[in-house]
């Protein structure tokens, strides 16, 4: 019995088959009559992604003084940005003041697989610190939420009030506040600004009020700034005024 040749099949094809899969790249088949033909029985199908999201979508995240999460929707590569808090105000009893140090800014990228729960957590700006009289004793603020340190009152000195440090900023695989899960356990994190000092003496022979103002010289920020869980990242410091911030952007999705 004679098999032909190949030629015998070119028209002898059956139709396409139902693709393996609806989006994300599929798979479908067909049949020859032919039984030399094995070439171009299968060909790809569906290839379009099955993600909901276009590259350049962006999450934001406001502190909210809790963590909040973000389950990735589509496998791909994603932008991490996070800001730090700002520090604690210092604030004499004759109204004078000075700021707490921003919080510092930290960006880098990460490829992620669709499904994965990541942990997102907003630092807090540090609280005020005062004097309501010129022989009062300092009435301290709280440091500011996730890792912002907190000075209960600046010694006998009750003319110097410290001001306590602004809560980090950071996005982890794990659930958890800075002080908790470790800086080095996140992928990527943004220290709080320090809270600032800001005290008067009297020298003599007057005994004048002389003012010094001193940024930065109060209680520690949060965490510190940590780019090794993400690739092409960088930090910069002083950039967040307020509370903490973070975005998470699309960039680019494997199917």
């Amino acid at each position: 019995v004679s098999l032909g040749n190949t030629s015998d099949g070119a028209n002898s094809y059956s139709a396409w088959g139902s693709c393996s899969k609806t989006c994300g790249g599929g798979t479908q088949t067909r049949t020859n009559t032919c039984a030399l033909i094995t070439d171009n029985l299968s060909q790809a199908c569906n290839t379009q992604s099955c993600c909901a999201y276009s590259a350049g979508h962006v999450w934001n995240y406001e502190y909210t003084g809790g963590v909040q999460s973000f389950t990735v929707p589509c496998s791909g590569t994603y932008k991490l940005e996070v800001w730090g808090a700002q520090g604690g105000k210092s604030t004499l009893w004759n109204g004078d003041s000075i700021d707490g140090v921003y919080g510092d800014y930290a960006y880098g990228s990460k490829v992620l697989t669709n499904g994965t729960a990541l942990y997102v957590t907003v630092g807090g700006m540090g609280g005020a610190s005062s004097n309501s009289t010129v022989t009062a004793y300092n009435v301290q603020g709280y440091g500011g939420y996730n890792g912002g340190v907190t000075i209960i009152d600046s010694g006998n000195d009750r003319t110097s009030p410290k001001a306590p440090g602004g809560g980090a900023t950071h996005i982890s695989p794990i659930n958890g506040v800075i002080t908790s899960i470790g800086v080095s356990n996140t992928f990527i994190c943004a220290k709080g600004g320090n809270g600032s000092y800001l005290h008067y003496e009297f020298p003599a022979p007057n005994y004048n009020p002389v003012s010094y103002r001193h940024p930065g010289a109060g209680a520690s920020g949060g965490g510190s700034n940590y780019i090794g869980g993400v690739t092409g990242g960088s930090t910069s410091s002083g950039q967040r005024s307020g509370n903490g911030y973070a975005r998470i952007t699309l960039i680019s999705i494997s199917i």
